[in-house]
């Protein structure tokens, strides 16, 4: 009796272990579940990033194509044509307007019109801005420590090393 007492308490045992077992197991397969969802979630944020990031980089590589065809094209002091001569404000201007974006005449107010980066942290189209005290001229970065700008009457627009001046400062137009 007390040896079929003892089997009986060791299945009830047995099937209160069973049950918690099971319940444990579902919590887990719920949190799992959970987990798998968010992971999916965040590969598809993940992935929407990463075709964001790629849209962006082909934007940033059209601009900057679309300004290296004008290189060695006339610069012309208050000009506002790409083909028959323009200044470094007026050049971004245009180059950023085919694009869809609009900025300011001049590259004292350029310098307000997209977010302050580090210069160092430039990506091509991103705009440098270069002067002592102030901004007195505006050059896009390229890629490779190279900008192109509408430098001055006698070259005209052209493909310069990044550090030809001293930098004032950089914006991010594109975003």
């Amino acid at each position: 009796d007390l040896f079929a007492n003892s089997i009986e308490k060791d299945q009830e045992l047995k099937g209160k272990y069973a049950m918690i077992l099971i319940v444990i197991l579902g919590i887990m397969l719920i949190l799992l579940n959970g987990i798998k969802k968010k992971t999916a979630e965040e590969a598809e944020r993940i992935k929407q990033n990463a075709i964001a990031s790629a849209e962006e980089e082909e934007l940033r590589q059209a601009i900057v194509n679309y300004a290296l065809q004008f290189v060695g094209n006339k610069y012309v002091y208050g000009g506002n044509s790409l083909t028959e001569g323009t200044d470094c404000s007026g050049f971004f201007k245009l180059i950023y307007k085919e694009f869809g974006y609009s900025m300011q005449r001049r590259a004292s107010l350029q310098y307000r019109d997209g977010v302050k980066i580090n210069w160092e942290d430039a990506k091509p189209g991103d705009l440098i801005f270069y002067g002592d005290e102030s901004v007195d001229h505006v050059v896009m970065y390229i890629g490779n420590q190279k900008v192109v700008h509408a430098s001055n009457p006698t070259t005209g627009i052209i493909v310069s090393t990044i550090n030809y001046k001293r930098v004032f400062g950089a914006i991010r137009v594109i975003r």
